[in-house]
């Protein structure tokens, strides 16, 4: 009888008629929503290991029915949408929960609805949904509809990481960085900033050599941007320079320093075209040498650097 249920269920919502078990055909006019076993409220705080509404599994294959709510939602048919994604969530298929559970939390097609919202994505998240493992950290990252938990957001952000989300492996490597719900470890956050580097997120070693800079921790800024000079980042070479001579997480060194500076520059890098010009100009490090100085300075107002342009006035004319 269950399967004679849900047939009968499928085939009239693929013919646009609104259905509800045990209710039969639903009146347009009224915009109701189907409501199937809808899961009572609880005066618990929802946490990601609560027992979820799980109900029993679909007997109309699932992909089916969550291509369908895709399908409308993509026309802006929130409506229509959130009826096929509930379909397929209060049967235990745990994408129809991720998709339900942001229906509630951007209110498309119902009211917006945190307690929802959360409670569909620990659902999802319980069934090692990515996504939703991802949305539900974010949550208790932020402290939004849930009691913030640093914690079980790097949980959950180390699951969703696990299973090859680009985000959630982004996330983790700061919170490894800052220390936020797990023990403070430069060697975690760059492991998992060079997953996601190398998954397509450019910017998360130059985001965590930001963090150890502004908290003056040069020598973990300097493995950060070691990984990306060896990949041939101009900027992160000067940076490499830079450390070296002003002798932020490593010992002063000038040769080294300009050495860095000269291969940062020789690959376009406008601040160590000018940096190193500098260093030519006033003789630091190297034997001063005005036509060395000038070259570079050029090299380096040519791309529109302001103080290039200055040093270059203060070179005496030869």
């Amino acid at each position: 009888m269950k399967r004679v249920n849900v047939l009968l269920t499928f085939i009239l919502l693929s013919a646009g008629m609104p259905y509800a078990y045990g209710q039969g055909l639903i009146s347009r006019s009224k915009k109701q929503e189907i409501t199937i076993a809808k899961p009572k409220k609880s005066n618990k705080k929802i946490l990601g290991t609560d027992k979820s509404p799980i109900l029993e599994k679909p007997t109309v294959p699932v992909d089916v029915i969550i291509k369908k709510g895709q399908e409308e939602e993509a026309k802006n048919d929130f409506y229509e949408a959130i009826k096929w994604y509930r379909l397929a969530a209060e049967q235990g298929d745990a994408d129809g929960q991720y998709h339900l559970g942001r229906m509630y939390e951007y209110g498309r097609g119902t009211s917006k609805s945190d307690y929802e919202a959360v409670l569909w994505y620990s659902a999802a998240a319980k069934q090692d949904n990515a996504q939703a493992q991802l949305e539900l950290g974010g949550r208790y990252k932020r402290g939004d509809g849930v009691i913030q938990d640093f914690t079980q957001a790097a949980q959950l952000f180390q699951k969703a990481a696990e299973q090859g989300n680009v985000t959630a492996q982004t996330l983790l490597s700061i919170m490894y960085a800052k220390g936020e719900g797990v023990t403070k470890n430069v060697d975690e956050a760059l492991k998992w900033g060079s997953i996601a580097d190398k998954n397509g997120d450019p910017i998360v070693i130059w985001n965590l050599a930001r963090i150890y800079r502004e908290s003056e921790e040069y020598a973990d800024a300097m493995k950060c941007y070691h990984i990306l000079a060896d990949k041939g980042d101009a900027e992160a070479q000067f940076e490499i320079g830079y450390m070296y001579v002003t002798g932020r997480g490593v010992p002063k060194d000038y040769t080294i320093g300009i050495d860095w500076y000269r291969k940062a520059a020789e690959n376009g890098s406008s601040n160590a075209q000018n940096s190193l010009g500098y260093m030519y100009m006033q003789g630091v490090g190297v034997i001063q040498d005005y036509g060395e100085a000038r070259k570079w300075l050029e090299k380096a107002a040519s791309q529109g650097n302001l103080q290039a342009k200055t040093y270059l006035d203060k070179i005496p004319k030869q």
